[in-house]
């Protein structure tokens, strides 16, 4: 320290710097003259998100970050079959989009294709039965159609 007695009678601690550490008479404290910059959107954007905030749920208050809460509500969107916050979901988490992935082929042998030929003449059979019963003949009776189809 120096020998000046008004330098003794200072104390250092919070808000009383050392002396020699002190800015100097006309010595800037911003000797780059940069101004301050402003805060990013992103960070504006993280600040505004983390803060919390008070949301009623089931009739019952709760705390939650602003960020919870929009995660929430994009859940609950997509659980009511919004189907942009489901695609969103579904890309945040990584998942696929597209389809419901590649088709299965069996392998066809003989008897697959007679189970396919049958489920075929099924198909003709039902179909024919329908359009008889939709348009009865008008001079048939309800027990004539009857038998007609199971013919």
């Amino acid at each position: 320290m120096s020998d000046d007695p008004q330098d003794q009678d200072y104390k250092v601690g919070k808000g009383n710097p050392p002396k020699h550490t002190q800015w100097k008479k006309g010595q800037s404290g911003n000797p780059s003259g940069n101004k301050k910059k402003d805060d990013s959107f992103q960070a504006m954007l993280e600040k505004l998100a983390g803060e919390e905030i008070l949301v009623h749920k089931n009739g019952a208050a709760m705390s939650m970050t602003r960020k919870e809460a929009v995660v929430s509500a994009v859940i609950a969107k997509a659980m009511k079959g919004d189907l942009a916050c489901v695609k969103f979901i579904h890309s945040e988490l990584g998942l696929e989009t597209g389809g419901a992935g590649p088709a299965i082929v069996p392998e066809l042998s003989a008897d697959i294709l007679d189970v396919l030929q049958s489920h075929t003449d099924w198909v003709g059979i039902c179909e024919e039965a329908e359009a008889r019963l939709s348009e009865p003949d008008e001079g048939m009776n309800d027990a004539e159609v009857n038998a007609d189809v199971t013919d």
